[in-house]
């Protein structure tokens, strides 16, 4: 995330002004339909590896030239060509198959160690996921009438956490790529700040999600609010004015705005007003009109984050289709 997103505030004025200055008329207002009409953009997966610098600075081996390179790769983005997740408890692979939703066959394909009956050790890392160039993710349809074809995981990360059970952790490459570049901002701004609980996502072939009416075609994604008290992550609390950390929140939320891939997010409108308020500090009264719903303006309808019972233990994130799929639905 460039510097100038967290120190130049008007940088992000002119990014969001540019976001919403796509929108129209929205006719369908309930949660499973609300969102704002844009362009689709898209995104490529960067590809794995661990490079050294290819010409060495005079100064690179010295102890601040070396803690200067392992500071960029720590708070590099999130590669995505190859996905691992590691095993918390001795499983077995019927276990692991359930717990990530995927088949028995498809670990054994993507790990040649692995064997049918084998107990899988606590700490190893499995292969769960390989891009294929001629299969990507894809969103298929309407958030809550759709499906997700060959999704992709949420990888594990240093600033946030992933629920034990991982079948409803996959999405689109867009966004996978632009949460997780999100949080990896998230994390180079607050590095002692308190880890995003990263909530459900999709199935990793998308459909029914119960108890949701959305998160079946991979766009949708929970995401908890950043408390001023550690013990807000781990599990959804209920969230106030009081006890919600406004600024490294404002900061999640400005990140994924930025990106220009957010189609809308749905937030409680009192802790919209507090949000607000933090967002007062770098954005325009006419700026502010255009993101938040809350307080309510003339074209509140119209804003980017929107109020939706429901949400006052986490946000919810609804991201934008990819440019080249034509079966995407944004509603």
């Amino acid at each position: 995330m460039p510097k100038s997103l967290a120190h130049t505030p008007r940088s992000l004025s002119l990014g969001l002004a540019a976001v919403v200055l796509l929108t129209v008329p929205v006719a369908e207002r309930d949660a499973d339909a609300f969102g704002l009409p844009m362009q689709p953009m898209n995104i490529q997966l960067r590809e794995p590896g661990f490079e050294l610098p290819l010409a060495l600075e005079p100064g690179f081996f010295t102890v601040p030239g070396v803690v200067n390179w392992l500071v960029d790769r720590l708070y590099a983005p999130i590669e995505l060509r190859v996905v691992y997740w590691q095993v918390e408890n001795d499983s077995s692979l019927t276990h692991l198959s359930a717990l990530w939703g995927l088949e028995s066959s498809q670990l054994l394909e993507l790990n040649s160690w692995l064997e049918a009956d084998m107990t899988v050790p606590a700490g190893t890392k499995v292969l769960v996921y390989r891009a294929d160039q001629d299969r990507p993710a894809a969103s298929i349809g309407k958030p809550n009438r759709g499906k997700l074809n060959n999704g992709l995981p949420f990888p594990e990360g240093p600033f946030w956490v992933l629920r034990e059970n991982r079948s409803r952790e996959w999405g689109t490459e867009l966004t996978i790529q632009t949460l997780s570049d999100a949080l990896m901002a998230y994390g180079r701004q607050y590095p002692a700040g308190p880890k995003v609980l990263v909530g459900e996502i999709s199935k990793r072939t998308g459909g029914r999600l119960t108890p949701h009416r959305s998160h079946r075609s991979g766009r949708d994604v929970d995401l908890g609010y950043i408390g001023k008290e550690s013990e807000l992550h781990g599990n959804w609390n209920r969230v106030t004015a009081e006890n919600i950390d406004t600024e490294k929140t404002w900061f999640m939320v400005k990140s994924l705005m930025a990106s220009g891939q957010v189609q809308s997010v749905y937030i409680d409108r009192e802790l919209q007003l507090a949000l607000s308020k933090e967002a007062e500090k770098e954005l325009s009264p006419e700026e502010l009109a255009l993101i938040f719903e809350y307080p309510k303006r003339p074209d509140s309808h119209l804003a980017v984050i929107q109020h939706w019972p429901g949400h006052r233990t986490h946000m919810h994130v609804r991201f934008r289709c990819q440019s080249w799929n034509a079966r995407c639905n944004s509603y």
